[in-house]
């Protein structure tokens, strides 16, 4: 046997060798009322002395709690993705909190199987950006026994149903405001690219039906001539059209707003003079983009701390809460 590894230390132990009852170490270990502060300060320091470590899975038992969170995003090759984990990461940590991070990669099955197993392993939330939609979606949510708050992408029910605790972006107002903008500088068209983008409604695009809603209402108000580019060849569509008009391109994200200045760099198309570009998010690696790229900035750290807090209010009281809406900021660069 190796001397140099040490017994596990229980709670029993602790209580013979400091000669105190099981009931008075419990509650200067876990910081209850009961005890004079010379007691709490002698056991807590033979605690430390003698290696002792608390049992996660008997106090998840008797708590109910296991102090963990479940965070489901879509991937983590979209730094959008990555500084919203660092954020719930965060404010995750200093409430005392850990999380369990999946990513469904945009697949519903996988989305489900992901919840279950977290189900599987009691986290006390989960923080979800949602690939499922639909009602059947909902109620499968909303029947969980889980708290679950929504991020980005709304999940609906049927008619007279309470919305599910979500956490969006005002999209709507922030893009009528840009592509209203984007006009008055003198572009003759314009379109919107989002590629893999689906009205089917077999997928959740909540949060881009929004935006593509909003600016399909004020390009056809003032008779601008317009086109969705959601394929994934959306590159070699773009690379053939005419361009015998001064034309925009508005971009679901920078990460295809960057693919399209490339493009036009290969093109030899001037931006902003022969064509402008504006992405969505203001990604960190924009501050090395030349031209810099118009966009709008997406509040993603706000986004990671409200819906944290939002999860962990209703965690402590069990309510329902409404949704809560952040402001986002349009970023004019030299795109557009």
């Amino acid at each position: 046997m190796n001397d140099d590894v040490r017994p596990k230390v229980t709670l029993k132990n602790l209580a013979r060798i400091c000669g105190v009852s099981l009931g008075t170490i419990d509650r200067a270990i876990n910081n209850k009322p009961g005890v004079s502060k010379a007691t709490r300060e002698k056991i807590l320091s033979m605690a430390e002395l003698h290696g002792y470590r608390p049992n996660v899975v008997a106090q998840s038992l008797q708590s109910g709690k296991t102090f963990e969170i479940g965070l489901i995003v879509h991937d983590l090759n979209n730094s959008f993705f990555s500084l919203l984990v660092d954020a719930v990461q965060q404010i995750a940590w200093e409430n005392q909190y850990y999380i369990q991070l999946a990513v469904s990669l945009r697949d519903p099955q996988r989305e489900k199987e992901i919840i279950e197993h977290m189900l599987q392993r009691n986290v006390d939330g989960i923080l979800l950006f949602p690939t499922n939609t639909g009602k059947d979606f909902y109620n499968y949510i909303n029947k969980l026994g889980k708290p679950v708050v929504l991020l980005a992408n709304r999940v609906k029910g049927g008619s007279g149903s309470h919305p599910l605790p979500f956490v969006g972006l005002n999209n709507c107002e922030v893009v009528k405001e840009a592509i209203g903008k984007i006009l008055s500088k003198g572009y003759e068209e314009i379109h919107f690219v989002a590629p893999f983008y689906s009205t089917s409604g077999k997928l959740n695009y909540d949060e881009i039906d929004k935006r593509y809603q909003a600016f399909v209402q004020v390009v056809e108000s003032k008779n601008i001539p317009y086109r969705l580019f959601s394929s994934e060849l959306y590159l070699k569509e773009i690379a053939n059209l005419p361009f015998n008009k001064r034309t925009a391109f508005f971009c679901a994200s920078d990460i295809f707003a960057l693919e399209l200045l490339t493009l036009f760099y290969e093109l030899k198309k001037k931006v902003p003079e022969d064509v402008g570009v504006m992405g969505f998010d203001n990604i960190d690696v924009l501050k090395y983009v030349r031209p810099g790229l118009s966009t709008i900035n997406y509040p993603v750290r706000q986004l990671g701390e409200t819906s944290f807090s939002l999860l962990h209010k209703i965690m402590r009281n069990s309510r329902h809460a409404t949704s809560i809406m952040l402001d986002a900021e349009i970023v004019w660069r030299d795109s557009i």
